[in-house]
């Protein structure tokens, strides 16, 4: 019987080391694979390229007027920097091939890439259904039109009736003016003054008029008003008109290299990389929702 016992015993002890070295080889493994977890996210494979960055390089047009997402730091530098200048920069990386910005003024961006002089516009250009029949689009940030006034300003606009009779700046070629003239058409139907809409080449001499007093608001975005205000140039968002825009980088019309831009895009915003540049430029951080309502 004593033998017996010790036999069981033995049984027992070997059954329960068995159980103890599968826990333990079930806590390395669990360990180990959350250790490695991240490093598999990381060297997961990157989407196919476009095939427009087969030469090597990724040729992008901007318009270097907008801050924060494409502007000149200071005058006279030879590269612009930004929030699109960042995403080029990410997007060339992920492709494994060279950015080239090439500068051009809004109106000829997008001709520009219809002519096959550059291979993207990748400029806080607005998704629009007029120059989506044309081209195609691949949204990559959410933005609000804004009416900004000056951090004096004290203008009380409630709604868009209250801009009626006022000077609004807007950046010619852009989607405002017409998006003014819609208000007006609201403004007139209810006898009152239209709006006086003026409109310049560039963002920045929009800006301009409205610091030196020649308007009293200038249309834009959230993007550039977070931006703004926090380089200590102070700003009021007079009004955030009902408008959810997105900006999109826009492609000569093929469907593959459409759904490859989409999926770096996509990438960069499941690892981090676009939250980290918005956040380099200050920008809220509700610009990432695309595709919300």
């Amino acid at each position: 019987m004593l033998a017996a016992a010790q036999r069981t015993a033995r049984v027992l002890t070997y059954s329960a080391c068995r159980d103890d070295m599968n826990l333990k080889r079930a806590f390395l493994g669990g360990l180990i694979g959350a250790t490695l977890a991240p490093v598999m996210a990381a060297a997961a494979p990157a989407p196919i390229p476009p095939s427009f960055v087969r030469s090597g390089a990724l040729r992008s047009c901007l318009d270097p007027s907008f801050a924060p997402m494409e502007f000149y730091a200071q005058a006279g530098d030879a590269q612009p920097v930004g929030v699109d200048v960042d995403l080029t920069r990410a997007l060339a990386q992920l492709w494994g091939v060279q950015m080239q910005l090439m500068p051009v003024e809004f109106t000829g961006m997008l001709p520009a890439l219809q002519a096959g002089r550059c291979d993207a516009v990748i400029s806080a250009v607005l998704l629009k259904p007029e120059r989506a029949k044309v081209l195609t689009a691949v949204p990559y940030l959410a933005t609000y039109v804004v009416i900004v006034g000056r951090a004096d300003s004290h203008l009380q606009v409630a709604s868009e009736l209250d801009l009626a009779g006022l000077t609004i700046a807007v950046e010619s070629g852009t989607s405002y003016a017409q998006l003014l003239e819609q208000i007006n058409q609201k403004i007139i139907a209810a006898g009152r003054k239209p709006i006086r809409i003026q409109s310049y080449p560039k963002d920045s001499d929009a800006i301009q008029q409205l610091l030196v007093g020649r308007a009293a608001g200038v249309v834009s975005q959230d993007t550039e008003v977070a931006h703004r205000n926090a380089q200590g140039m102070q700003f009021k968002m007079l009004f955030r008109l009902p408008v959810r825009d997105e900006y999109a980088i826009y492609l000569r019309p093929n469907a593959t290299d459409q759904a490859s831009v989409a999926a770096a895009i996509a990438l960069l915003k499941a690892n981090g990389t676009l939250k980290q540049i918005i956040e380099r430029w200050h920008l809220p951080l509700h610009t990432l929702d695309t595709g919300a309502p």
